[in-house]
Order: C-alpha cells, then sequence, then structure tokens
C-alpha cells in the first residue's frame, strides 16, 4: 500500500473502509493494479496558486476543464489498466505545460475488484507577461496565455522593437480546432517592413503508435535586411506529409511518410560567388517527399535536475526522422533532391547523469543548384553534483552555399556560449565547432516547480571559412557567470541570463564584456530536422 498524499486526499472512493481497499498512486504508472478492469474515471482540477500576496490573483485564473483533460487520457471505462497506456497519458498531460503537477490514483477492493481511477492535476500560472531578447537588436515583450479560459487553447500578443523598427505578433495555437481531433496554430507578424505569416494544421497525436498521422503547413515571410550581406526579399514554404505506422513493436515506433513540398526564395546578392553585386537569385524547388520517422516508446525519469520541484521524461533509444524529396528545381530548370534528416539518442550511464548525442543532415542536390548544405552534431552530458550539476558540451556545424533564410537555421547562437562576443554578421555561417563546461549550484526554490540556480562557465569556439573576415577565421574563449531558473514538468525549460568576458578573442572582436538572456530548454538544441522549424 503506498501512503495517501494531498493529490490522492478527494478520492471518490472514500466509502470503502481503508483496511479493507488498496490505495495505489503514482506519477508514472499503475503497475500494482495491471490488467484490473477500470470501471470508472473521475478527474479533479484544481487551480493555480500564487505564493504571498499573490495569491489574490488566484481568482482570476480559470481552472482547467475537465475536457482539456479527458481529451488527453488513453484510457476509459471498461478498459483494463494498461501501465504503457497510463505512462503515456501522465506524459501527455506534462508537455501541455500546464500543469504543476498530476498524480493517477486508485482504489480496488478485493483482488477482484474493479478500479476506480482518479486523475488529479494541479495547475500553473500560464497567464504572464513575457519579454525576450530574441537578438542583441530585437526585444520582443506582450501578453501569454497557454490556457485561455482553461481550454488548453494558447493566444499570445506581442510587441516587438528592434533597430529596425517597431512591430506587433499574434500566436494562436489550438489543440482541438472547432472540437474536432485537429491541432492548428496561427501566427501574424509585421517587425519594421519585415512580415511574416505562418499556419499549419495537424491530426492530434495520441501516442507514437497512433496508426495514421497528417500534417500540412504554410509560411510565407518577406524580409527587409538580415544579418548577412544580402536581402532576402521573399519566401513561401508549403507541405503535406500523410505518415502509416508500420511493424507491431513495442519498444519504438516507425511510421512512413509520403507527401509533397514547395520551397522559394528571392534574395539580391551584394557580393559575390557566380553572382554580381544587385544580381537578382532565387530558389524555387516543387517535388514530392517520402521519408520514415523513428520513435521511442520507452522512457526514463530523471528528479536530480530540480530536485523536489518535478522531473525530466527521458527518452531511451534512437529515433530519428528522414525525408527526402525528389523534384525539379524550377529557377534553375533541373532535376533536384532534397534531403532534411535528424538521427539522435539519450542514454542515461547512471542514475543522476545523461548523455545525448544528436545529428542533422540537410541540402539539395542538382546541377547549378545552390547547395544549401547544413550538417551539424551536438554532444552533451549532465550530471548531478553537490547541491547542483556539472554540463559539458560539444557542438560542429558547417552551412555551405546557405542561402540567406536558412542561415537561422544555425544553432550556433545557442550551442555557443561565446557566440555573444562575436560580432553579429559572423555567428551564424561557415564552418564552426564551439565547446563549453559548466558548473552550476541551487540557490533555491521558486514555485513549486521551479529552482533558482547560479554558477560559471567558460566556453570556447573556432570558425573558418567565414565570409568578409579576414583570414576567414575566427577565435573565441570566454569565461562567465550564468544565473538561471529551471522548471521541470516533463520538459525542462529554462532563463538563462549570462555576463561573459572575452579572454581570447581575434582581432576584429570587441574586447569588451557581454550579457544576454536566453529563454528556452536545459539542453539548448532543437531535437528535430531542421525543415520542422521553419514552420
Amino acid at each position: 500500500m503506498i501512503a495517501c498524499s494531498l493529490m490522492s486526499t478527494c478520492l471518490a472512493l472514500a466509502s470503502a473502509r481503508a483496511d479493507d481497499c488498496a490505495l495505489v498512486e503514482s506519477r508514472s504508472s499503475l503497475a500494482p493494479l495491471s490488467g484490473a478492469r477500470i470501471a470508472a474515471v473521475d478527474i479533479v482540477a484544481e487551480g493555480a496558486h500564487l505564493p504571498g500576496p499573490a495569491s489574490f490573483l488566484d481568482r482570476f485564473h480559470a481552472v482547467s476543464r475537465d475536457a482539456t483533460i479527458r481529451r488527453q487520457l488513453l484510457f476509459a471505462p471498461g478498459d483494463t489498466v494498461d501501465t504503457l497506456r497510463v505512462s503515456e497519458t501522465l506524459r501527455r498531460l506534462r508537455r501541455q505545460r500546464l500543469f504543476e503537477d498530476v498524480v493517477v490514483a486508485a482504489r480496488r477492493c478485493g483482488d477482484a475488484g474493479d478500479v476506480r481511477i482518479l486523475v488529479r492535476s494541479r495547475d500553473i500560472w500560464t497567464m504572464r507577461p513575457t519579454a525576450r531578447l530574441k537578438t542583441p537588436s530585437l526585444l520582443s515583450f506582450g501578453l501569454e496565455d497557454r490556457n485561455v479560459f482553461g481550454s488548453g487553447r494558447s493566444v499570445a500578443v506581442l510587441q516587438e522593437m528592434s533597430t529596425r523598427g517597431r512591430g506587433a505578433a499574434l500566436s494562436i495555437v489550438d489543440p482541438w480546432l472547432f472540437g474536432t481531433d485537429v491541432a492548428g496554430a496561427l501566427r501574424v507578424a509585421s517587425l519594421g517592413g519585415a512580415h511574416a505569416f505562418r499556419a499549419g494544421v495537424r491530426n492530434h497525436e495520441y501516442s507514437v503508435f497512433d496508426r495514421w498521422r497528417t500534417e500540412a503547413n504554410v509560411a510565407r515571410l518577406s524580409f527587409g535586411d538580415t544579418i548577412v550581406s544580402e536581402r532576402a526579399l521573399h519566401t513561401v514554404n508549403a507541405m503535406v506529409l500523410v505518415g502509416r505506422r508500420v511493424g507491431g513493436g513495442f519498444r519504438s515506433a516507425t511510421t512512413l511518410v509520403a507527401g509533397a513540398e514547395f520551397d522559394s526564395a528571392t534574395s539580391i546578392s551584394s557580393s559575390t560567388g557566380t553572382l554580381l553585386a544587385g544580381q537578382k537569385k532565387a530558389r524555387s524547388f516543387l517535388g514530392v517527399d517520402v521519408g520514415v520517422t523513428h520513435r521511442t516508446a520507452q522512457f526514463d525519469t530523471a528528479s536530480w535536475i530540480a530536485p523536489g520541484r518535478g522531473f525530466l521524461d527521458v527518452p531511451i533509444g534512437f529515433e530519428s526522422d528522414v525525408v527526402i524529396g525528389v523534384g525539379h528545381e524550377r529557377a534553375a530548370d533541373v532535376a533536384a533532391l532534397k534531403l532534411d534528416s535528424w538521427i539522435g539518442r539519450v542514454w542515461i550511464p547512471r542514475r543522476g547523469s545523461i548523455f545525448m548525442a544528436d545529428g542533422w543532415l540537410s541540402g539539395y542536390l542538382g546541377h547549378g543548384v545552390d547547395a544549401n548544405h547544413i550538417a551539424r552534431a551536438s554532444f552533451a552530458w549532465y550530471a548531478d553534483a553537490a547541491r547542483g550539476m556539472w554540463g559539458l558540451r560539444l557542438t560542429g556545424e558547417q552551412m555551405l552555399q546557405v542561402d540567406p533564410d536558412r542561415r537561422g537555421l544555425s544553432l550556433m547562437t545557442l550551442a555557443d556560449y561565446a557566440s555573444p562576443a562575436l560580432p553579429r554578421n559572423v555567428a551564424r555561417g561557415g564552418h564552426s565547432i564551439a565547446a563549453s563546461a559548466e558548473r552550476n549550484l541551487r540557490v533555491r526554490p521558486i514555485g513549486a516547480s521551479s529552482v533558482l540556480d547560479a554558477g560559471g562557465f567558460v566556453a570556447g569556439s573556432y570558425r573558418w571559412r567565414v565570409p568578409d573576415v579576414p583570414g576567414e577565421q575566427l577565435r573565441a574563449g570566454v569565461v562567465g557567470l550564468r544565473a538561471r531558473v529551471l522548471s521541470a514538468n516533463g520538459g525542462v525549460n529554462s532563463i538563462r541570463f549570462d555576463v561573459g568576458y572575452p579572454v581570447i578573442r581575434s582581432e576584429i572582436m570587441p574586447n569588451r564584456a557581454f550579457a544576454t538572456m536566453t529563454i528556452g530548454t536545459l539542453f539548448d538544441v532543437s531535437r528535430q530536422r531542421d525543415g520542422r522549424r521553419i514552420y
């Protein structure tokens, strides 16, 4: 028998005598009740609770609706308790980033009795002001609510300012579009003469074992001056993919995908290569896609990252996403191939440590077609330590014949902690390798699911074949201090503030300290193929 905590005190089973009935509650599965028939499933949702004087705002928070939670459940009355489905349900709920805590509890009276399951959640405050320094020259601030009226819908209204002017952005995400099993997303933005429109729909994913997957996305961007010596005038991207799961394994799921895509961009060159200054160039690919996606269904948990405040769901095993496009490059009027791929794996070498390895490869192949070649590898290791943790990272990236709109896919601005010391126009592009080491100490808990840590880091990077740089090489080495808020509830979100100083630098680099704020995840890499980040 497992002791009853606050999260299970209102079980609708109180009529049964405690000495006759076994109570089981869990944040991972209901293994002791595996195979038992489910008589009923109840939902108890608690509102958000702010600490101290801010608690008076609790009355303005809309508690998550029963339907918002029930739609994520992979079990129902009449089913039997399946530990895999219970585990996946809890991971699904945590991935919503709507809840501070989620517990499933059940009680069965007698060896052959049915069970009544209670899913109990506690909301987090999802309406909050946002302020993000996206780049050294772009500040975004506004208001965001990820759980509008308890519906699970997300709305963000942002004001953005940069050296090019002011603008605004609106983002809407609806996981149950018009009450159907279709998720939709929309973003509209305008900033200093640059305009963006992104929209997408997909069937709602219930688990990695879903038999069918469908998604469609479109993005239209009009740019002003970019970070490089070219001006990208216009890009249009659209894709449709349909996937069908194959095989019947229980440890992982493999899905074959097929579809079509359109990828176009028009820019004006001010340099080099085969183009004269002011000459127009274009990319316009239309083709059919085939590919395969492999995802693991095995997970472990890491509670040492934010002890007592939550845990990380760790996928165990290889995962990959590969799409090959075959079609016509209309601008060059030739046949072309397009590759977009990612493969990665996470290990837990021992309790209290995580090792991650990821690789990306994308680009075009065709006579007279810009390669837009991006190759990248990343390795990261994190380990528990006295009152904190260690972190080591090594990342390498190669970008060849990359159009201006594709330079934003570089991960070096996040993975290279020395990049804030570099001139803006060379932070992305060319060949680069970066390494870093950090040691952080836990300072204090914040709220119910976050922790504040502080520490120091050293980082170094080397870039070569960098256009518009004397000698085409750059070296940078920095030392710095870091304060960070980590929030762990299935994933680990990070708000990081760094102050650093370059102790090794190339001549063109400024000899001054820097300060940056970064909002993202603890791992600072996107574990998906680059093509998905466009939308």
